[in-house]
């Protein structure tokens, strides 16, 4: 998933085209709330909702067999889309 985020070859199911500098700051910089204070993510779901910069219950109940966030918070540069993120992260973890 990671490659496929920052390489500049979009094959099939891949959509985005990041720097490797700006995924790694949004990685070092994923936060999520559940009731209580901001924790550091700590499984892949909640980095994919600092991706995609939201969060949604249906989906992640989907993909995912973990708590769902009722926030999450990232420093993420411009020109990010919450669409392609998600495009490329069900191509790679499953559909």
């Amino acid at each position: 998933m990671f490659h496929d985020l920052i390489d500049s070859s979009n094959g099939t199911g891949d959509a985005t085209t990041y720097t490797s500098s700006s995924i790694g700051t949004a990685f070092k910089t994923c936060s999520v709330r559940f009731s209580g204070p901001w924790d550091y993510r700590t499984d892949v779901s909640q980095f994919v909702w600092c991706l995609e910069n939201r969060i949604n219950a249906t989906v992640h109940g989907t993909y995912f067999d973990t708590q769902v966030p009722n926030g999450q918070n990232a420093t993420r540069g411009s020109g990010w889309s919450a669409d392609d993120i998600r495009t490329t992260w069900t191509h790679n973890l499953g559909s």
